[in-house]
């Protein structure tokens, strides 16, 4: 029995193991230098890890570090060295085929006396890094939004059209011109050539938009490319839990002629954060029902006013 557990276990850490490979290519970078605070040299051999993960690097003789295939998210950064005093910068970005620079981080040495420094990194206003237009919308903008899906969310930007059916066009280009993946995986609809299925929102870690000037990786598109990420759960136990209904009544009148509800429904439930016993292992559930009452509003008749307006 003990050696069924222990297969057990072995292939449910080799699965998370495969998948985290499978979704790694939608993945970003951290690079940066460290030095002597006092002198400016570079300081080899200091661990930068990537706190409540199992991502990390060492610098090299030159002080510099380069952390690859990090999810995207935010992080706490942290720096240590023997001889030094610790440095954590809180709330650092991880973009989705980026690099994220932190360029020089200095560390004291642990002669002066005081405690661990902790800085919190700013939200650059542009992506330096990109090397053509792109747009990012990540998880804290998208809980602020009006609209639902990551395909409302690119409806957003410049350049973006969308037809009575909800398809995007993209700078005048058709809708199966444009390239959807979720979570670095092709998943326009292979008839169609249009997008296929849906996110919810609570599972949202960032949409990436790109109008043009995106690399020969993604050649099955021609006017635009969107990128959607989801999360991978926390250092610590999320729960979140969404309801949401129209309001009014399926029966419209002349005292409220805009009060008429199409029976809409939506719930979601997201649960995410570290493995117990393993807290390098990470995992997020989501699960989004929704429901219509009136399955074709476009094509219901609703009774409107049709008398004489008293302006006096």
């Amino acid at each position: 029995m003990d050696t069924l557990k222990r297969v057990f276990h072995v292939k449910v850490v080799l699965f998370l193991l495969l998948t985290s490979h499978i979704f790694a290519g939608d993945a970003g970078k951290v690079v940066g230098t460290v030095v002597d605070k006092e002198s400016g040299s570079p300081l080899p051999g200091v661990n930068v890890m990537l706190d409540g993960s199992s991502y990390g690097a060492a610098t090299t003789e030159s002080g510099s570090f380069v952390i690859l295939n990090v999810s995207p998210g935010l992080y706490d950064i942290k720096f240590s060295f023997i001889g030094y005093r610790s440095v954590t910068i809180e709330q650092v970005r991880v973009t989705s085929d980026l690099t994220t620079n932190l360029f020089e981080t200095k560390l004291a040495s642990e002669a002066l006396e005081g405690d661990e420094v902790v800085v919190v990194a700013e939200k650059p206003l542009i992506e330096i890094n990109a090397t053509n237009e792109v747009r990012v919308v990540r998880a804290e903008d998208i809980q602020n939004m009006n609209v639902r899906g990551y395909a409302d969310v690119v409806a957003l930007q410049t350049g973006v059209v969308t037809d009575a059916s909800g398809n995007l066009h993209i700078r005048g280009g058709r809708t199966d011109e444009v390239g959807f993946y979720v979570d670095g995986v092709y998943v326009n609809n292979a008839y169609t050539s249009g997008r296929a299925g849906d996110v919810p929102n609570l599972s949202l870690e960032e949409v990436s938009f790109q109008s043009g000037g995106f690399g020969a990786e993604y050649g099955s598109a021609n006017s635009g490319i969107v990128k959607t990420t989801t999360k991978t759960g926390g250092s610590e136990l999320d729960i979140t839990v969404e309801a949401i209904t129209d309001f009014g009544s399926p029966e419209a009148s002349v005292d409220k002629p805009f009060a008429y509800s199409y029976g809409y429904q939506l719930g979601s439930f997201a649960l995410g954060g570290p493995i117990p016993g393993a807290n390098w292992l990470r995992y997020f559930l989501s699960v989004e029902q929704t429901s219509l009452a009136d399955a074709s509003p476009t094509n219901a008749k609703v009774p409107y006013y049709t008398g004489d307006l008293d302006l006096a």
